[in-house]
């Protein structure tokens, strides 16, 4: 977890030659963790997450945020994960949420 929070390249980078199915399993996680961005900031309370203690490392940037801003981050992590069936690369899918993912953690 400490790698996504710190350096989204290299986290998603051991992932480029993922079948479709591993691709499929990695973006289910990402909305997971996208969903518990979410719950841990209106709840404040990491008792109501999937990954629990998993989030410590982003639970300072996430009380930072905006209710919005982290609903529409898992709606982009949604969308990057239904471009997975969209897209024959799924390089593309996994470099458009690679994208997103700088974009939350720049803001």
């Amino acid at each position: 977890m400490g790698e996504l929070a710190k350096s989204p390249a290299s986290f998603f980078g051991e992932f480029r030659d993922a079948t479709r199915d591993e691709a499929a399993a990695i973006f289910d996680f990402l909305v997971e963790l996208a969903r518990d961005f979410l719950t841990m900031r209106a709840a404040r309370n990491l008792a109501f997450t999937i990954h629990g203690r998993l989030l410590e490392p982003f639970w300072t940037m996430v009380r930072q945020r905006d209710i919005e801003g982290l609903d529409e981050f898992l709606w982009a992590m949604v969308e990057a994960r239904n471009s997975l069936d969209d897209y024959a690369n799924r390089k593309l899918a996994l470099t458009h949420a690679e994208i997103q993912w700088e974009r939350f953690l720049d803001q």
